[in-house]
């Protein structure tokens, strides 16, 4: 079995949160460092104790980060569970505290003897008048000791639970957005491969139709379209395959396809008239392949009568950065209840409009109308590379 390897957009947003993490944890344990550095410099003595003691008060830290990344975070929170996570959240906390109430030293009171010395007791004092000291009973600690630190270190620990919950939760936001926006491009993709291969079938059915009802008529005639249909075939099948072709590649195509299609009527009953733009004008523009061939063989399909004179006339100008296309064609008697309709509102139509919507957004005019002779069908969009907004 052969298998595709895809880089996940979550590959790069997990790195980055990592990099991010590991910076400001490498800062705090090269912190305490610092005192030693500057010690060194002043050629005083290290204090290699206290460098012991900041790491150990950093290390409580330190194990709430990683049981808050690695396990709380990925199998609790972004997965759905967030009354399951607060939970474990206020849990890992209140172990924090309480450890950090067992753990905090006790905080020494000066004996009796030595607080006299600083603040000494008359010989005999007044019976309303109260002691300066109280001594705890031994073992005994006094309501509200180490207090500040604790209340402090756990108002650190709850920002470092919720600095990890809330970064985690800013590049998963960004990554949904990246995957949003990737699936809508591949969307895109399929849809424009989907539409060319609902383009090609018919288009292709139509030529053959019309050099069927030759070969019998005049063989010759009917070879020498078959060589001509080839040519057009070689560039639907495989130079329209791309997002984009030149246009006077395109443009080549619509002639060669017209020159085929006036090989079937008589001039003297059907007016064809095609009028393009100077071929070095056109060249090195870009546009996307097959789409004006729907406008034209609708053109031919519902425009032409055998019974009746009838016209075609399509025109391509280039005004400033846009291409404008137009083209006209005859409504013959009994056309109005069919041809006329299913011109107006088709199944090409209708998936050409989608595809422009899909290439352009809004950068582009398409416009129908019809009177009781005639059906118009104007197209305006870039004929640059840069104005376009897809592939």
């Amino acid at each position: 079995m052969f298998k595709n390897r895809i880089n996940h957009p979550a590959d790069s947003y997990s790195k980055w949160i990592i990099t991010i993490h590991a910076v400001i944890w490498l800062a705090v344990f090269l912190y305490p460092l610092l005192g030693i550095i500057e010690s060194l410099a002043e050629g005083d003595p290290c204090d290699w104790h206290g460098v012991i003691q900041s790491y150990v008060a950093i290390l409580p830290f330190f194990v709430i980060f990683l049981i808050n990344t690695l396990l709380l975070l990925p199998r609790l929170l972004f997965i759905g569970k967030y009354r399951l996570y607060i939970l474990s959240a206020a849990a890992l906390l209140t172990g924090f505290i309480l450890f950090k109430c067992f753990t905090v030293p006790p905080r020494h009171e000066p004996p009796p003897a030595a607080h006299a010395a600083f603040h000494p007791l008359p010989p005999h004092p007044a019976p309303f008048q109260a002691p300066h000291h109280f001594s705890p009973a031994p073992g005994h600690r006094p309501p509200g000791h180490g207090a500040g630190p604790i209340v402090t270190d756990s108002i650190i620990a709850f920002l470092l639970i919720a600095f990890g919950a809330g970064l985690r939760a800013i590049f998963n936001n960004i990554q949904s957005k990246k995957q949003i926006s990737d699936l809508e491009n591949l969307k895109m993709k399929y849809e424009l491969s989907y539409l060319k291969a609902q383009l090609s079938p018919h288009f292709f059915m139509n030529i053959l139709n019309n050099i069927h009802g030759m070969v019998e008529l005049n063989p010759q005639k009917a070879q020498k379209l078959l060589l001509e249909m080839s040519k057009l075939m070689r560039y639907v099948l495989y130079e329209s395959s791309s997002s984009r072709v030149t246009l006077s590649r395109e443009l080549s195509f619509i002639e060669s396809y017209i020159s085929l299609m006036k090989s079937r009527y008589s001039s003297k009953k059907v007016e064809i008239h095609l009028r393009l733009p100077d071929p070095g004008a056109a060249t090195g523009l870009l546009i996307p392949p097959l789409i004006f061939i729907v406008f034209i063989e609708n053109a031919f399909k519902h425009g032409i009568s055998y019974r009746g004179e009838s016209f075609i006339a399509i025109t391509f100008r280039l005004e400033d950065d846009r291409l404008l296309f137009s083209c006209s064609n005859s409504i013959h008697p009994g056309a109005d209840s069919f041809g006329r309709s299913r011109q107006q509102g088709g199944v090409g139509l209708t998936n050409v409009r989608k595809r422009l919507e899909m290439i352009y957004g809004s950068n582009f005019s398409l416009l129908t109308d019809h009177s009781d002779q005639t059906f118009n069908v104007t197209l305006d969009l870039p004929a640059h590379e840069d104005k376009m907004s897809g592939n």
